[in-house]
C-alpha cells in the first residue's frame, strides 16, 4: 500500500515539481514508482553505473543521479534522477555564440577609444612638438601655449617656457656683451692705430714727436690690456671656471695695503685717503679677488672725485661677516644711470678724462666687483649718492664658502 502511495506521488506531484527530469525507483530489480522526463524515458538501474553523478553522452546527453536509501531497515530502494542536457548544451552553444561576436566587437570598441582617448591626451604634446620645431636661436620669443598650469603637461609646458625665457635672457646678454666688447676694443685700437699712422706720415720726426705717439700708443696698449683681462675674468665667471681659493688672511692688512695703494692714485689730484684704524680681522676667502674688489671700488671713487676732495673708508664687524664701505665726496651718480652702474659696459659719465691703470675704464669694474661678492657669499650695494658724495658697501661674510658659479 505504502509503495503505491508513493508512486502516485511520485507520478503527479513530481510530475509539475520537476518537469525537466525523469525519476524512477527500484526496489532492486523491481520498479517501485516512475515519472517520465521530457524525452518520456525512464531512468534504468544501468544508468549511472552506480556513481552519484554520471553524464549519459550521445545524441541525447544526459545528466544521472543515483542514491541508495534503506526504509525501516529491510528494504532498500534505489533512487534515479535524469534530466536532459539537450538545453544547457543549446545556451551554452548561444552563450558562446555572443561571446564570439561581443568580445571582439568589445575590444574593437576599447581600442577605437583608447586610441580616440590617446590622440586627444597627447594633442598638447603635439601641439608643443610643432611650436618648439619653430624655435630656433634666432628667435627665442616664441612660447608654447598653456592649456592648464594645473596638469602634467602644463606643468611641462610652463617649465619649458621659463627654460626659453633664460636662454633669451642668456642670448641677448651675449649678445649685448659681444657687441660692448667690440665697440671697446675697437676704440683703443683705432687710437692706436691712428697714432701710428700720423707718426709715420713724415719721414722725419723729432724725439718729443715719437715719444708722444709711443706714450699715446702705450696708453691705448694698457687699456685694451685692462678691457681684454676684465672680460676673461667675466668670461670664467659666468663659465663657473675661475681658479678661486679658499685662504685664511687677515682683511685689515689688505685694507690697508689697498688704502697706500690708492693713495698714489689719490695724490696727483690732491684727494686725501682717509686712513681709519683698522681693528685685527680674520677671514676665510681668496685674497686676491678681494683685493681686487677693494681697489676697484677705491679706484672709482679717486676717479670720480674733483681735485681736493677726499675718501673713506669703513671697516665694520658685524655678526659673521664683516662690511667694508667706501664713500668719496664727488658729484654722485645722475638718478638715470644709478639702476645700470653694475650693468657690464656701463659708465655713468663715459667721458670721464682720468683713467686709472688699476681698472679698465670700460665698465667693468662694478660688474666684476659684484661678482667677487657673490662669489664669496656676500653681497654689494650702493649705499647713498648725491651731491655729498656716493657710498659703496660690500657685506662679506667671515669664513666664505666660495661658489664659482655666482
Amino acid at each position: 500500500q505504502g509503495e503505491e502511495s508513493f508512486g502516485e506521488v511520485v507520478r503527479t506531484v513530481y510530475k509539475d515539481s520537476f518537469p525537466q527530469v525523469g525519476v524512477s525507483v527500484y526496489a532492486g530489480e523491481r520498479l517501485v514508482a516512475a515519472k517520465p522526463g521530457p524525452n518520456s524515458l525512464i531512468p534504468k538501474i544501468g544508468d549511472g553505473a552506480g556513481l552519484p553523478f554520471t553524464t549519459i553522452a550521445g545524441l541525447n546527453p544526459l545528466r544521472v543521479r543515483n542514491i541508495s536509501a534503506s526504509v525501516e531497515g529491510t528494504t532498500s530502494y534505489q533512487l534515479l534522477a535524469e534530466t536532459s542536457l539537450v538545453p544547457l548544451h543549446s545556451e551554452m552553444a548561444e552563450l558562446r555564440g555572443v561571446f564570439y561576436a561581443a568580445v571582439p566587437a568589445a575590444l574593437a570598441l576599447c581600442a577605437l577609444g583608447g586610441y580616440l582617448l590617446a590622440r586627444k591626451s597627447l594633442a598638447p604634446v603635439l601641439v608643443m612638438s610643432a611650436a618648439a620645431e619653430q624655435i630656433g636661436a634666432h628667435d627665442l620669443s616664441r612660447r608654447i601655449s598653456v592649456v592648464d598650469e594645473n596638469d602634467e603637461l602644463g606643468k611641462l609646458a610652463s617649465t619649458f617656457n621659463h627654460l626659453l625665457a633664460r636662454l633669451q635672457q642668456s642670448f641677448k646678454t651675449q649678445k649685448q656683451f659681444m657687441a660692448d666688447s667690440s665697440h671697446e676694443l675697437k676704440t683703443p685700437l683705432f687710437v692706436a692705430c691712428t697714432a701710428v699712422d700720423v707718426t709715420l706720415q713724415s719721414p722725419h720726426r723729432s724725439e718729443e714727436e715719437y715719444r708722444n705717439s709711443l706714450t699715446t700708443i702705450g696708453q691705448q696698449l694698457r687699456r685694451l690690456s685692462h678691457i681684454v683681462e676684465g672680460m676673461f675674468t667675466l668670461a670664467l665667471a659666468d663659465s663657473g671656471a675661475y681658479p678661486v681659493k679658499s685662504e685664511e688672511f687677515y682683511l685689515d692688512e689688505v685694507v690697508a695695503e689697498c688704502l697706500r695703494a690708492a693713495k698714489v692714485l689719490a695724490d696727483p689730484k690732491a684727494i686725501s685717503i682717509g686712513r681709519p684704524e683698522l681693528a685685527e680681522m680674520a677671514y676665510t676667502g681668496d685674497e686676491a679677488l678681494i683685493r681686487q674688489l677693494l681697489m676697484i671700488l677705491l679706484d672709482n671713487a679717486v676717479k670720480y672725485t674733483q681735485r681736493g676732495g677726499w675718501v673713506k673708508v669703513r671697516a665694520i664687524a658685524e655678526a659673521g661677516a664683516y662690511r667694508i664701505e667706501v664713500e668719496d665726496s664727488g658729484p654722485g651718480i645722475p638718478e638715470a644711470a644709478r639702476m645700470r652702474i653694475f650693468d657690464r659696459f656701463f659708465r655713468a659719465d663715459p667721458n670721464v678724462a682720468q683713467k686709472s691703470p688699476q681698472t679698465n675704464g670700460a665698465g667693468l669694474g662694478l660688474p666684476i666687483a659684484r661678482w667677487i661678492s657673490e662669489m664669496h657669499k656676500g653681497s654689494l650695494e650702493l649705499k647713498h649718492t648725491g651731491a655729498d658724495g656716493t657710498c659703496f658697501s660690500a657685506r662679506l661674510p667671515r669664513r666664505a664658502q666660495l661658489s664659482p658659479d655666482s
